[in-house]
């Protein structure tokens, strides 16, 4: 016997914990046919605003990971791994730059980002670092600008 079981499609707001990207493809809908009497507008705000939030993690993430590797040009003395560094700043520049160019309206928060995200930074590249010597070096060193960060011709000097 082969039966049958209908899906019962839950409600919009039960929808949004139910099924997110059903959620999703019911709210667009809604939207493409003006029906903004039927929107989920509380789900719909807190989602907006989660995007928002991704857009200013993502930047602060390339500039975390850049100045991280920067710290350790800095203050490492192994030879083998620094090209490799200065490849991942590259990388990271480029990817910081691409995600502001999308959100222009992000690019005067990065400096902020950049300042108060120092602390992390400067942790990230301790625990990278092999030798104490470095990790001491390291979280004794002063902050380089932002626009040292993002300018494609900055390495900081060997001491």
């Amino acid at each position: 016997m082969n039966e049958h079981v209908a899906f019962k499609r839950p409600a919009a707001d039960d929808l949004y914990e139910a099924d997110f990207y059903a959620w999703l493809q019911s709210q667009a809908d809604l939207l493409r046919r003006r029906r903004f009497d039927r929107l989920d507008l509380e789900n719909i705000i807190e989602e907006i605003d989660s995007l928002g939030r991704e857009q200013i993690h993502s930047v602060e993430k390339h500039i975390i990971r850049a100045a991280e590797h920067l710290v350790k040009l800095a203050v490492s003395e192994d030879a083998e791994p620094r090209q490799g560094w200065k490849d991942t700043v590259n990388e990271q520049r480029r990817r910081l730059a691409r995600r502001l160019k999308m959100n222009p309206s992000l690019r005067p928060k990065a400096p902020e980002l950049f300042a108060a995200a120092w602390p992390d930074i400067v942790a990230g590249a301790i625990a990278g670092l092999r030798r104490d010597a470095e990790r001491e070096h390291a979280a004794s060193m002063a902050p380089f600008t932002y626009e040292q960060l993002v300018s494609t011709d900055f390495f900081p000097p060997k001491d």
